[in-house]
């Protein structure tokens, strides 16, 4: 097989990216309109979510091992999707709130695989051969927007949402198991691959004890947390609060605002470091979640979508930038899933099933105000715990790391 250049082997992991990011822009907009559309109410719908984020956490540290373990790493991403898709399809027809839950289970188990095992093969292909991993990534951005568009423009505030939400999410999540089998081999796994004796691997599980680690873990926890009030709830905010059905361009608005950032992440990495884009991310959240608890309009809103720019975007590539240079090459996939899991999925447990009882007794206002707080302490545990690493030596992942 022809080796890619290392041009050519960021177009591709472009295309898995956009794959991926289409399937978002389904899922995060959509999946709770999903099921508030199978006669689900917000509690449910956080219990759902709460259960998702379980068996994402349940699950990720063992496809990150078995990645790592493996030999033919693209056929496991592939399996995540299909999976995912087989999950996700389900909830067209589901109605019993137990079935919910168990579904609910199985597509967090397969979904929150996905982003740690792509990001681990991106930053292990980096890693020998150099990139800019946000540039890499940029095309996510698009992708998600994309996808917005077209089942806004398609009517999915209509009366034929629930199957224009299956059939996107299906399309895309097709898509990103063909992506899967387009992406570059490093070195190494063609060595492996001829038949040559793998090379010894460094499975340094003390990692995980080390403070670097678990600092970043319960600060981005809290971050997560946060935020899960924004992806899980927002949509139904906007919809039952102000009475606009067409939440899906208010998302646009914010991921486009995000574009610039990522495409420049390495050089603002580079000047203020990955903590101080992390800090800035957290900021940014608590204001934008403090917004919405005081918003008395639409156009309110939609102006606080500009914060995004500096939200998840800002801190997720400051995350994964540090777990990558605390990670030794043969646990890329392992540090991303077990990090991913306790702080995505950790945050997104708590976020969830607390989120959905405090609309249920204090409504949405109140929700998005004690969530701003916890964005805040996220700043906290980041100026007292989480150590500045120093410079990176060697060619690296990006200038900026």
């Amino acid at each position: 097989m022809k080796t890619p250049t290392v041009r050519g082997a960021t177009v591709r992991f472009a295309l898995a990216y956009a794959a991926l990011a289409g399937s978002f822009g389904v899922f995060t907009p959509y999946f709770q309109k999903l099921l508030s559309l199978q006669g689900f109410d917000e509690q449910h719908i956080g219990f759902v979510f709460g259960v998702f984020e379980t068996f994402g956490i349940l699950g990720q540290p063992l496809w990150g091992w078995r990645s790592d373990r493996a030999r033919r790493r693209r056929r496991i991403l592939a399996v995540a999707a299909l999976g995912t898709m087989a999950c996700f399809l389900s909830f067209g027809w589901i109605e019993n709130f137990l079935v919910a839950l168990a579904v609910g289970g199985a597509f967090g188990f397969f979904f929150r695989a996905i982003t740690p095992l792509l990001d681990g093969m991106v930053f292990r292909y980096l890693s020998e051969h150099g990139g800019d991993f946000g540039r890499t990534r940029l095309s996510a951005s698009f992708a998600f927007i994309t996808s917005i568009l077209i089942l806004e423009a398609a009517g999915v505030a209509g009366e034929g949402a629930r199957a224009l939400i299956l059939t996107m999410a299906c399309v895309m999540l097709l898509l990103s198991a063909a992506s899967a089998g387009l992406l570059p081999l490093t070195d190494r796994e063609k060595v492996e691959r001829a038949g040559g004796a793998p090379p010894r691997r460094v499975m340094d599980f003390a990692l995980f004890r080390r403070r670097p680690f678990v600092a970043l873990t319960v600060a981005s926890f809290f971050f997560n947390f946060s935020l899960v009030s924004h992806y899980n709830f927002f949509t139904l905010f906007v919809q039952k609060e102000f009475d606009f059905p067409a939440a899906g361009y208010i998302w646009v608005i914010g991921t486009a605002s995000e574009i610039p950032v990522v495409y420049f992440s390495s050089a603002i990495i580079a000047r203020i470091g990955m903590r101080g884009l992390f800090a800035v991310g957290s900021v940014a959240t608590a204001i934008r979640l403090a917004g919405y608890a005081a918003a008395p309009s639409v156009e309110w809103l939609m102006g606080l979508q500009l914060l995004h720019a500096f939200a998840y975007g800002a801190v997720y590539l400051a995350s994964v930038h540090y777990i990558n240079r605390l990670a030794p090459i043969d646990m890329k996939q392992s540090a991303m899933a077990v990090f991913i899991a306790l702080s995505i999925g950790g945050g997104g447990i708590a976020g969830s099933s607390i989120g959905g009882t405090l609309i249920r007794c204090f409504g949405f206002r109140t929700l998005f105000g004690c969530y701003a707080a916890a964005a805040a302490l996220s700043l906290v545990v980041l100026a007292l715990f989480v150590p500045k690493l120093p410079p990176a030596e060697g060619r690296g992942v990006s200038r900026g790391a």
